[in-house]
């Protein structure tokens, strides 16, 4: 599943290509939201907060969505065949595939095509938090969220509009928005709403502080908490597993199976030792270190792509550890020695027996 880093990465392109024009089309392919009008409206803000996009935009000038709301929990369409990949990739630029977390190298985010490189520096500035414009009070009592959640399959497309890929004709497609010069469309897409942007907490309220966000190292109160409060979420399961609670949206956003791994390793942790058995210092040290990884890879990434972030152990199962040469072992958030692949609740856990042996 995408982590916290493709998502910010993918927010900033979308931003760079729909920012500051009017929509000419918008196309929700979601049953709840299927009525909406977008047209006209103006993307002012593009951001994400832990493995979730929100894409901001203001009030418009006598439009009124139709059918906007929350989920009401019906099932998206159907998937088609298409899968990520099949599609041409000369002409576009694809953000939010999902990552193998196999031994085989993930692929880079494709190049920029020329124009497409050109529109992402004019927008550098701004790319660089995910922000094109200030929300302020006014436009986001009267502005409009879609949000939308990539789950394992997800991803977003950018062609120039009125190319032959940018008509978005297949059934796999979940949502096309375009100005008059980039068209982004949205490839299975595993949650779409529409709300107003005053009420984005509703969707956002139940998750942990975002490992990405400006403020999350900082002691201070901030909106959604930051360090203390993700220590404070981790440890209040003190029997379970440290990989399991890295894993858990509710007690910090942002994280997945690769910098849940990462991390471990950098903190020469036991993936299977208990909370309990860490104090709040080394917490807040792990934490802190996902934070730091996490804004690495998108460092990396802007500049070079995804297939630059080095991986230090995920995704390296049998190969020798960049430490001590030990091979890479591979279990499962239900232990060491499960394999992923013995049930459909596992998540794959990279980790290397000798630097992170138990009580290392």
């Amino acid at each position: 599943m995408p982590e916290g880093d493709v998502l910010r990465l993918t927010a900033e392109r979308l931003g760079a290509a729909l920012g500051g024009s009017p929509l000419v089309r918008a196309e929700l392919r979601w049953p709840s939201v299927a009525g909406a009008d977008l047209v006209g409206r103006t993307l002012v803000e593009s951001t994400a907060y832990g493995k979730h996009l929100l894409l901001r935009l203001d009030a418009g000038p006598n439009l009124t969505p139709h059918g906007a709301g929350p989920r009401t929990g019906a099932a998206p369409p159907t998937r088609g065949t298409v899968r990520p990949g099949e599609s041409p990739r000369d002409t576009t630029e694809q953000v939010g595939e999902s990552r193998n977390t196999s031994a085989v190298p993930r692929p880079g985010v494709p190049p920029r095509s020329d124009e497409a490189s050109r529109s992402a520096r004019q927008e550098a500035s701004s790319a660089r938090s995910g922000r094109l414009g200030s929300t302020t009070p006014a436009s986001r009592a009267g502005g409009w969220t879609l949000h939308t959640h990539l789950r394992m399959d997800g991803f977003w497309r950018v062609h120039r509009t009125g190319s032959r890929e940018a008509a978005g004709r297949s059934p796999a497609v979940r949502a096309v928005l375009a100005t008059s010069t980039w068209t982004c469309v949205g490839w299975h897409l595993g949650m779409l709403d529409l709300l107003r942007t005053r009420d984005e907490h509703t969707l956002l309220a139940g998750l942990g502080p975002d490992v990405l966000a400006d403020a999350f190292a900082s002691s201070g109160p901030t909106a959604h908490g930051g360090v203390d409060e993700g220590v404070r979420r981790l440890l209040v399961a003190p029997q379970r597993p440290v990989c399991v609670a890295l894993l858990d949206q509710r007690v910090v956003a942002g994280l997945g199976t690769i910098w849940m791994a990462e991390s471990l390793f950098a903190e020469r942790l036991w993936p299977w030792t208990p909370v309990g058995v860490l104090d709040a210092r080394r917490v807040r040290g792990l934490l802190l270190t996902a934070s730091r990884l996490v804004g690495a890879s998108v460092t990396v990434a802007r500049r070079a792509g995804l297939g630059a972030v080095e991986r230090r152990v995920h995704g390296r199962h049998r190969g020798p550890c960049v430490r001590c040469g030990t091979p890479i072992a591979l279990g499962s958030t239900r232990g060491q020695d499960v394999r992923p692949d013995q049930g459909a609740l596992e998540r794959v856990v990279y980790w290397c027996p000798r630097c992170q042996a138990p009580g290392a």
